[in-house]
């Protein structure tokens, strides 16, 4: 029970880091960061067990990333 209370609050933790921002100061760049954190989320669960060099993997997928960002600058732009 304890395990799925720290699962969850991480579920919530993620979710607040990636989109307050974008809730608090809506703008591209707040929504570039809820891109980003989004395609960083996807990239780092590619792999079966996240250990600390697979975040350093996950942030090496520039190019994804890249453009998981564009794609929330360009949301962003509606807002602005």
């Amino acid at each position: 029970m304890r395990k799925e209370l720290i699962d969850q609050f991480a579920h919530v933790f993620a979710a607040l880091v990636a989109l307050l921002p974008a809730a608090l100061w809506p703008a591209p760049v707040s929504f570039g960061w809820a891109g980003f954190a989004c395609g960083f989320v996807r990239e780092i669960t590619e792999e079966e067990k996240i250990t600390v060099p697979h975040f350093a993997h996950a942030l090496g997928s520039w190019r994804d990333l890249t453009f998981w960002t564009v794609g929330g600058l360009i949301a962003g732009l509606g807002v602005s």
